[in-house]
């Protein structure tokens, strides 16, 4: 079957059900992999190129290792019954993408306000960034949930779509791989500034094509949304680059330009402040209703990726 079918396949699954607890999950076992490799190879003590080699040698294992697993399987399932090949892959692609996730999880901290006030929506938030969430203002708690969905809509919809279109499964679960150890050892503190280097730049690596593509999609879905497309696009243009991430500022000043908002600032992680450069001009105050309207961005920019690969698998 056409390789974007199958991507198209996996997306719309992730669409409909999204992860389920009940389902075993490949990132559950890279997560494992990785915590019992830091565990091991990780010494502060040595030297910062021999804990550079020890990291290098951590997302080769980790990223070869997944990917060449995950053919296997889906080789030797074929090799018994066809169908079983394309089940598995459709499965494993389905894996890497969480667009129904993230549209959920901005949900569940937007309902915290109703739920529990703002005390249960940074508490909400808390689950899904790094940054102190304990004394958050209600504003600061909708920038955190706005600059979580717009960069994980690159790294939890687009690269996974892009990495199964170029080589299929396996391409998809080894950049989940890579996703999953910057997301858990590519830190820049005493322990992972140097063993994490290399899961740093392999993802900034392979998330720049797609951060990049990523602004067709999101422009075209903000006007369909009824935002502001051609102001997201001056903003990506001005912006982009004051970001820390050499992708991450692609979608997050996109996005600010889009609800006329502005994003960045000042966050703190363990009591440490960090500046990061400010996204967008701020027009108008964040509001929990810019939640939702980025949540709308976030969905119609998906179901423009499905229509793209459905369209991609019937001339290509």
């Amino acid at each position: 079957m056409n390789i974007f079918f199958l991507a198209a396949i996996s997306l719309g699954i992730d669409l409909s059900i999204g992860d389920p607890r009940w389902l075993p999950h490949p990132v559950v076992l890279m997560g494992r992999a990785i915590s019992l490799l830091d565990s091991k190879l990780n010494n502060i003590e040595d030297s910062f190129v021999f804990q550079r080699w020890k990291g290098l040698f951590t997302v080769l294992f980790i990223v070869l290792g997944f990917a060449l697993c995950s053919k296997l399987c889906i080789m030797i399932a074929g090799h018994f019954d066809h169908w079983l090949g394309i089940f598995l892959s459709v499965f494993f692609g389905f894996t890497t993408i969480a667009s129904k996730g993230l549209c959920d999880a901005g949900t569940f901290v937007d309902q915290g306000f109703d739920q529990g006030g703002l005390e249960e929506a940074r508490r909400r938030i808390g689950q899904f960034v790094g940054r102190d969430t304990d004394h958050l203002s209600e504003a600061e708690v909708v920038r955190a949930v706005i600059e979580t969905l717009a960069e994980n809509t690159v790294d939890a919809i687009f690269s996974p779509l892009f990495f199964f279109c170029l080589g299929g499964a396996p391409f998809a679960i080894a950049y989940r791989a890579i996703n999953t150890l910057d997301s858990m050892i590519a830190y820049r503190n005493e322990r992972y500034l140097h063993f994490g280097y290399f899961a740093a730049k392999t993802d900034d690596f392979a998330n720049f094509i797609p951060a990049r593509l990523s602004i067709i999609l999101l422009l075209a879905a903000a006007f369909l949304c009824h935002e502001n497309s051609k102001n997201a696009l001056r903003i990506v243009r001005r912006d982009r680059k004051k970001h820390p991430s050499p992708n991450g500022g692609i979608p997050e000043s996109l996005f600010a330009g889009a609800l006329a908002i502005q994003l960045g600032g000042v966050n703190t992680y363990g009591g440490i402040l960090s500046r990061r450069g400010l996204l967008g001009d701020p027009e108008h105050p964040l509001r929990r209703e810019d939640i939702q309207r980025a949540i709308r961005i976030v969905r119609v920019s998906t179901y423009l990726a499905g229509v793209l690969l459905i369209v991609l698998g019937v001339f290509l």
